[in-house]
Parts: C-alpha cells; structure tokens; sequence
C-alpha cells in the first residue's frame, strides 16, 4: 500500500546517485571557442588572489544567499529516474517508469520548470530541443515526492539519447578547488569524491558552449560529468579522473 508519509525520498522511491554507472564519455566533445580550462586555470585568480598550487580554495557561492539555516535535509540527496515519454506539457514531463521490483509499470511527473532545468544529449553533450512521445529519458531528480496521482518529483536534469550511452553523473556539491600545476581537483564534500582533472578534460558552460576556467564554477553549481566508472566505497575523497564536465548554467 501506499504511504502516508511525506515526502518520500530516494531511499524508498528511486535510486541515490551513489548507485552510480560507468561514465567515460562516448560522444562528441562540445565545441570551443575560448581557452581550455587547463589554460584558463593557469590565469586564474580567485578573491583577488592567485591559487596557490597544491591548496585548497573555497569556492563562491552562485546563491545570494548561502545560509546554513535555510538548508533542508533533504536537499542533498539526489536520485534517478528512467522511462519512456508519455506527455510533454510546458513544465513538466509525463513519463511512464518501469519498477525496480519487476516488470510492473507506473506514471510519474518530472517537474521541469526550474530556470536552470535543461534537457541534455547523454552522449553529446549538447542541448537537445527535440523531446518528443516515446523517447526513452534519464533524469537526475531531487528527493522529495509528492502523493499525488501520479506521483511528481522536481527534476534537475533529463538526459536523451540513453540507449548504450554511458550516463554522465550529477552533482550540485563541489564546494573546494585544489590547483596542482598540470591537474585540477574539484571537491565534492557532499559526495565525498574529487573530481580529477587533466589537460585532455573539458568544463564547458551549457548555455553558450563554451569552454570555462575553474574560476568561473561556483558553490551549488549544477554539474553534469563524465568521467571514468565511479564504484561504490566506504572511503571519503575517492578521485575519480573526469573526461568531460557540462555546468547547467
């Protein structure tokens, strides 16, 4: 039976980022037109201050506002979805799930109308436009589930063109940046990961398709990365080698 508890969360509802998958990257990298971020880095300064190689640096906030008080603890927690489209409205998605426990199948809603929302080419990398009925979806999705029939849940990403693709990871908790002269370390606290980046590794900007430097990527920050497999482990501050990261702004 259904429960009367509010909100469902990932634990119960959908699978937690850390149930992760295989993500090198298999297409296309986006086009550039400005300095690899490995250049752009080697510019960069952060606060009015150069980063000093081997340090960690805290990054800015993209909020306004960054306090502690106003955190919910469910805001962290990430899970995935997956299914076929059944209905495109103008802020959500309708799409039809099929169940971890068999063959049973259900609706649910994907809320889309977060400004920051974007609807990704899995293997590209690129904006896609061209959504339509039957697609097959991936989705990064917040925690929390509403009772409703069907049930909704924000989404903060929805991935196409999945089938034989590797899915990039998503996250929104890289809050530290190491400098060690030919490679680059973003920490995820969140996740308890560093993500490794060398001169072959790319961070390109969603909304213009170009190529950023670090300074340029923000606390909070929606990410999608592509990176070599990441495995489940008790350890903290695994590095996982990134071969292509997208920032969702």
């Amino acid at each position: 039976p259904r429960s009367t508890l509010f909100p469902y969360t990932t634990l119960f509802r959908s699978s937690m980022s850390m149930i992760l998958f295989g993500c090198s990257a298999t297409g296309q990298n986006v086009q550039s037109t400005e300095k690899s971020s490995m250049e752009a880095m080697s510019e960069t300064k952060m606060d009015g201050e150069k980063m000093d190689d081997g340090k960690d640096m805290d990054l800015s906030s993209s909020k306004a506002e960054d306090s502690e008080d106003d955190t919910d603890i469910y805001d962290n927690m990430v899970g995935s979805e997956s299914g076929v489209v059944k209905e495109i409205n103008q802020e959500s998605i309708l799409i039809e799930k099929t169940l971890e426990n068999g063959g049973q199948k259900e609706d649910l809603i994907l809320n889309t109308g977060a400004s920051d929302f974007y609807i990704i080419d899995a293997k590209t990398g690129e904006i896609d436009h061209g959504l339509k009925v039957k697609d097959e979806i991936f989705a990064w999705v917040g925690s929390e589930y509403s009772l409703s029939l069907p049930p909704q849940v924000n989404a903060h990403v929805v991935l196409t063109n999945v089938a034989n693709a590797d899915i990039p990871q998503y996250t929104d908790g890289i809050d530290k940046v190491k400098d060690m002269g030919d490679q680059v370390i973003l920490k995820d606290t969140e996740r308890g990961l560093e993500w490794l980046f060398d001169n072959s590794s790319s961070v390109t900007e969603i909304s213009t398709g170009n190529e950023i430097g670090f300074d340029n990527i923000k606390k909070g920050d929606k990410c999608l990365i592509w990176s070599e497999p990441v495995k489940l482990s008790e350890n903290k501050n695994d590095t996982v080698k990134v071969t292509k990261m997208i920032v969702l702004k």
